[in-house]
């Protein structure tokens, strides 16, 4: 396209709503229609060189296939057919409760925290004390679900609690993946019904480390399935940017991975690994399209791919910018073992591990056929054009990408990945059924066509075992009676600045009913507990200590948990028994298996040294003020962070850490006031500046300039948007 202000038209590629795309001319500063993307004057100059040293050959060049004539309302009976599956088959978190799922507890837990003290302080981050000894609450990963469930929260005027909204955020996740796998499967060009039947394929994938039922309502890894349609999104929106120059694929893809990485940070990395595995294939198809670009085109792709990211990083620029000013330190966040590559892909093809045993022989056969499609260039893949190789290899492809990186990269980054992104893989392994469908229905109309989408989706609900884990969507069992009697008591007696610790014997205890127990008495009672769950929740000191507890003398114990300010201990009545025989602790119940013991003395949240007299004088969860004397310093239980800053008798100072703990050093052995206050850093304020800034320059600006008449001609007129509708009806013919 010319540069903006040269006074003549331009030319772009539109795309309909098909996905297909086309040549039109962009004419006035007030046209209406399409806007595509700018391209800096330079690279057009660039352009032009490249399109003179290489002039494509076909004279079709420019000329789109035929636009789809069905009514409006059919295309929307694909995504609606996977909608109503979807919801079918989570109706029974719908009606509200926690769900089923051995992480939910912890979910709410967070989100109940997050809504009242730090969104309700209008904050997007803060400090919580919730687990473990603390920690930034959403550092590691973003508060994307925690939002959408405090929004729903707000739409329902509060009258929804906290553990139905994470039920409601995983089900919309879950249901929102046909949809979204529909958007993603129409972008690499299949047609309707073959991304209809994808849509409902996708609710089929049921993987226990993420994505579908099993992750979901049997592990509980809720941000996780919230962020699976997301990336479904991304990379469909990122396939219409390398096919169209319309400006809104541009802005999708950057809200879309902005949404994708606040939410669950390594589905952002495996999305990144995905996409270039599917631009790698891209690359490497020969070109046999209708439409034969210039050769220029793959440079504007690439410019639109660039300020996709540009953008994508400006929007969550709130939250990628505290993330790499604090990246630490961490403990480790993955404590299973990955099985080897051979092992995984005989669990992919011959067990449970992602889907039944039908889906994965359906799969198999259409991969299959379109491997040989592909090999024997059969019209079956034509319409794909450059995406056939993607749309047949791009899963096994990831898996395999996804296994190198586990053996590549550092820290447990590479196995997070290669857990978590084995749904996604799945997820571009169901690909080829929506080719063979729509190879089945070629000669079909839409509306009988639309017939096959809609008995796989009667099917799957008829017979929901081919959904492996469709039978945890359900309401969670409630815990033993004694269980119930510890969370009362929890919340009756620990006081916000204390914590509870769950002592436990071996393993997981889930005779009491819940996997977690620690997690459902956190949850239930609304108290902090020593118990750290997860490397985005586990503080850098003090890592497993619970775990300890049971094994160490209790004399030994007791100094750390005064320092962790723990007030209660729970656990089986064997277990606690030693502790109940110590003069700090009293019984404040004793119901059958289960003990609670209650620490005598009041919560210092210090370690007590020698001759040292320490008293908490307030507490919250980001300020908390203590008078102390007798030592030359005082060992604070908050962890050595950077936003933890010091100050002695009002006086500013910098904070030291022993033993990975907040110390503060006194100028001498008389009494003092020592406060710790959380404060957000320049990193905060910078990242929602920026993300500020950029929200106003992709949205704001192009409004004001179009209400002034002063925007690039760079939008499709009305009157040729008509006319070229009118070209295409009567060329005839139907692309789904």
């Amino acid at each position: 396209m010319p540069p903006k202000g040269s006074g003549c038209p331009a030319t772009g590629v539109v795309s309909d709503s098909t996905g297909t795309t086309g040549t039109t001319e962009t004419t006035g500063t007030n046209a209406t229609g399409p806007r595509v993307e700018a391209i800096p004057e330079g690279l057009v100059r660039l352009g032009a060189r490249i399109d003179r040293w290489r002039t494509p050959t076909d004279p079709t060049t420019g000329v789109e296939p035929p636009r789809s004539s069905s009514p409006g309302w059919l295309r929307l009976i694909g995504p609606g057919i996977g909608v109503v599956v979807g919801l079918i088959l989570v109706r029974g978190v719908l009606g509200g409760g926690l769900p089923e799922g051995d992480d939910a507890p912890y979910h709410v837990a967070k989100n109940l925290f997050a809504f009242s003290e730090i969104f309700g302080r209008g904050h997007l981050d803060g400090w919580a004390p919730t687990f473990s000894m603390g920690s930034e609450q959403f550092l590691l990963y973003g508060p994307g679900s925690a939002l959408v469930a405090s929004a729903l929260r707000l739409f329902t005027f509060g009258t929804v609690d906290h553990p139905t909204l994470v039920a409601w955020v995983g089900a919309l996740g879950y249901v929102a993946t046909a949809p979204a796998a529909y958007f993603f499967a129409r972008g690499l060009r299949l047609g309707r019904v073959g991304a209809s039947v994808v849509g409902v394929a996708s609710l089929c994938v049921s993987v226990p480390f993420g994505t579908g039922l099993a992750g979901t309502f049997d592990l509980g890894l809720i941000p996780h399935q919230l962020a699976v349609p997301l990336v479904l999104v991304t990379l469909g929106a990122l396939v219409q940017v390398v096919e169209s120059p319309d400006r809104r694929w541009v802005t999708l893809a950057a809200v879309a991975a902005m949404g994708v990485t606040v939410t669950h940070l390594t589905s952002a990395l495996v999305t990144l690994a995905a996409f270039a595995v599917m631009m790698l294939c891209h690359w490497a198809t020969p070109v046999r399209d209708r439409v034969r670009r210039p050769p220029s085109d793959g440079l504007f792709a690439a410019y639109r791919l660039a300020l996709a990211g540009v953008l994508a990083a400006g929007f969550g620029a709130w939250w990628l910018l505290p993330l790499a000013e604090n990246p630490g330190p961490r403990p480790s966040t993955a404590t299973w073992r990955t099985p080897p590559f051979g092992e995984e892909v005989q669990r992919l093809l011959r067990t449970r591990l992602w889907a039944s045993q039908v889906v994965v022989a359906l799969t198999l056969a259409a991969l299959a056929a379109c491997a040989i499609w592909l090999i024997v260039g059969s019209e079956a893949l034509s319409r794909l054009g450059r995406w056939r190789v993607a749309v047949v290899a791009a899963g096994p492809a990831l898996l395999v990408l996804l296994y190198a990186m586990y053996h590549v990269l550092p820290g447990d980054t590479g196995l997070l990945m290669v857990n978590r992104g084995t749904g996604y893989a799945a997820l571009l392994w169901i690909l080829p059924i929506g080719v063979v469908a729509d190879r089945l229905v070629a000669r079909r109309s839409d509306r009988v066509a639309m017939a096959l989408p809609a008995a796989l989706g009667l099917i799957v609900v008829v017979m929901p075992a081919l959904v492996p884990a469709s039978g945890y969507a359900h309401r969670a069992v409630p815990p033993r009676p004694e269980l119930q009697a510890a969370g009362r008591v929890l919340a009756d007696s620990v006081p916000p600045e204390g914590r509870f610790a769950w002592v436990h014997e071996r393993g997981f205890d889930t005779s009491f009913g819940p996997v977690h127990p620690e997690l459902w008495l956190a949850m239930d009672s609304e108290s902090a507990t020593l118990n750290g769950f997860g490397g985005e929740t586990i503080s850098p000191v003090d890592t497993f200590l619970q775990y300890r507890l049971a094994s160490i003398d209790p004399r030994q114990a007791e100094p750390l948990l005064i320092r962790d300010g723990v007030t209660h201990l729970v656990g089986r009545t064997s277990t606690l028994a030693a502790y109940a025989e110590q003069p700090g602790w009293r019984p404040v119940l004793v119901d059958g298996e289960l003990t609670v013991l209650e620490h005598i003395d009041d919560v210092t949240l210090a370690a007590p040294l020698n001759d040292q007299r320490t008293e908490l004088l307030a507490w919250s969860p980001e300020r908390v003020r203590w008078r102390t004397e007798g030592a030359e310093e005082l060992v604070t239980g908050l962890p050595a962070f950077p936003k933890w800053h010091l100050s002695i008798d009002g006086t500013a100072i910098t904070a030291n850490e022993r033993g990975g703990f907040l110390t503060a050093r006194l100028p001498d052995a008389g009494g003092h006031i020592v406060e710790a206050t959380f404060r957000r850093s320049w990193a905060d304020r910078l990242g929602v500046a920026i993300t500020l800034v950029f929200l106003l320059a992709r949205f704001g600006l192009p409004v004001v300039r179009r209400r002034r008449g002063t925007g690039p001609a760079s939008a499709v007129s009305e009157a040729d948007g008509l006319a070229a509708d009118k070209d295409r009806a009567e060329k005839g013919g139907d692309d789904g």
